[in-house]
């Protein structure tokens, strides 16, 4: 190891490699801390072209009536979610970002809504976040989702603006009418959409239904000399690049060599 290396920073990604072999663990939740660290790195090097705004938004959601239309079963209101929405700074673009650390959790219903969302007028799921939000019993985080759209100028939400005082310390009356207040400014932004995976092992783009992939070792060549971390962080993504969970004998070489 060497000198300039934590041995806790190296004890972390030990343990993440040894567990991501274990039935259940998920390893894609316990290392999305570090991918979100390097994500705009990761991305302005895939897309050069594109200058990035600095808000981020995980987890964001896509709103079933938006994706699929009235005849879904789930209720319109629900949503299903990407992991990140990354934006341009002109915002003209966004980057919607699946990232996935076993290539078996590719999910055919996942690659179907994604390919709806890139071929859906981006605007119209910013908009429909005011239908889930006044659906949802999680106001107040709706509000921190709002705030954050805020900050990239899709909607018009003032520091006192009256959202904030029907929803904090707790949501009370008013609320609802409150949303509804709220300015959308969408048009003529948004229009170009991308879809893109992280994902262990590279494939082919297919720009004209605009997926993209970037494989960990392209992301390792991006972290690798950003800090100890970084370099660390790399050593181990090139590993799990050639190497599936489950895939390893849990003996070690040391065994296969007796035999």
């Amino acid at each position: 190891m060497p000198d300039h290396e934590s041995p806790t920073t190296r004890t972390i990604f030990k343990m993440l490699d040894a567990w991501r072999h274990l039935p259940g663990y998920r390893l894609e939740g316990r290392l999305a801390p570090f991918f979100e660290l390097f994500l705009l790195d990761i991305l302005s090097d895939r897309f050069p072209e594109i200058a990035l705004h600095p808000v981020i938004i995980p987890e964001f959601p896509l709103r079933i009536r938006t994706l699929f239309g009235a005849g879904e079963a789930a209720g319109e209101n629900q949503s299903c979610k990407v992991d990140y929405a990354v934006f341009s700074a002109d915002l003209r673009e966004v980057i919607l970002v699946e990232l996935k650390t076993d290539m078996s959790s590719r999910r055919d219903r996942q690659d179907e809504y994604l390919r709806r969302a890139s071929e859906t007028p981006f605007g119209n799921f910013v908009l429909g976040i005011r239908d889930i939000a006044k659906a949802s019993h999680s106001k107040r985080k709706y509000v921190h989702l709002l705030h954050r759209l805020g900050q990239l100028g899709l909607v018009s939400l003032a520091p006192g603006a009256r959202l904030y005082d029907k929803a904090f310390p707790n949501p009370r009356r008013g609320w609802t009418d409150a949303v509804n207040e709220l300015t959308f400014t969408v048009r003529g932004k948004l229009s170009d959409i991308r879809i893109v995976y992280i994902q262990p092992e590279s494939e082919h783009d297919d720009p004209d239904a605009r997926t993209f992939h970037i494989g960990f070792k392209n992301v390792a060549r991006v972290v690798q000399d950003a800090d100890e971390l970084g370099a660390v962080f790399a050593r181990f993504l090139n590993d799990w690049a050639c190497e599936q969970p489950s895939s390893r004998d849990p003996r070690g070489k040391d065994f296969a060599k007796t035999r």
